[in-house]
């Protein structure tokens, strides 16, 4: 069986049409002698087994459609007992081997968790398209520094400022920068990464807030109040995704944000 199934080849499978017309074309040649033997000169004898067997492409498509469902059943239950049977010989190879099949398991579990992971990170980095409604049009600006090969040296305050009022090309330009801060004021202190931005930021991506309000215009001039945009996760992680944290104070680099 399986020295069988290994040297099968697509052009041994039954040609359905071929047979299904071959298997007509004998009848109706058997039918027509009948009609011979009977006195009927063999152009008549052909006609009346034509007109005795009635309609031959209706009949050709019904025998088609019946003979092909058969040998795809009987091909979907011949795939089954070949699966089985290689999953029983796999079982029993493995049973024989108990080294060997923890080893294959866990090299499988590895390479699985691993190429997981990758795909994960690439996904969400490359091909998955950021959630923005103007994704199609975002673009990252970046100075690469001199000292070192490819690394964003970054920008100044002033530098996007000079960038923002002489670009031609953007129609809008925000700063991000990221950095760590020590969060107080809750039960406990907190090591947060945030994200340092302008006050156009979340109007250039397009994203509006589910409680409370984004920047305004000047809450990023020097001496303005300082104020806090928190995300939904550090919201529902972090405040127990309080609906009155909006107006809520914390201390954060040894003053107080809104």
């Amino acid at each position: 069986m399986r020295i069988r199934r290994l040297f099968r080849l697509d052009t041994l499978r039954p040609n359905v049409e071929q047979d299904v017309r071959s298997e007509i074309e004998l009848y109706l040649e058997l039918r027509a002698q009948e009609f011979v033997d009977a006195g009927l000169p063999p152009a008549d004898a052909r006609a009346a087994a034509r007109r005795a067997f009635g309609d031959v492409a209706a009949v050709e498509r019904e025998c088609r459609a019946v003979t092909t469902g058969r040998v795809h059943a009987r091909a979907r239950t011949e795939t089954m007992h070949s699966v089985m049977q290689d999953l029983r010989f796999a079982a029993r190879t493995l049973r024989r081997n108990p080294g060997f099949t923890l080893v294959a398991v866990l090299t499988l579990a590895l390479g699985i968790g691993a190429n997981t992971a990758i795909f994960s990170v690439i996904n969400g980095i490359m091909l998955r398209t950021p959630a923005y409604g103007t994704a199609d049009r975002l673009v990252r600006v970046e100075r690469p520094a001199k000292a070192s090969d490819g690394e964003d040296a970054g920008f100044s305050a002033t530098d996007v400022h000079d960038y923002r009022a002489g670009s031609r090309s953007l129609a809008a330009l925000a700063e991000y920068h990221s950095m760590t801060f020590n969060l107080v004021g809750r039960t406990e202190p907190l090591r947060v990464q945030t994200g340092v931005v302008s006050a156009n930021y979340f109007d250039v991506l397009g994203v509006a807030p589910l409680l409370g309000r984004t920047f305004r215009a000047g809450d990023d001039s020097a001496g303005s109040p300082p104020v806090l945009v928190v995300s939904h996760a550090f919201w529902q992680s972090r405040l127990g995704g309080d609906p009155n944290v909006v107006g809520q104070t914390f201390e954060m680099t040894d003053r107080v944000h809104t």
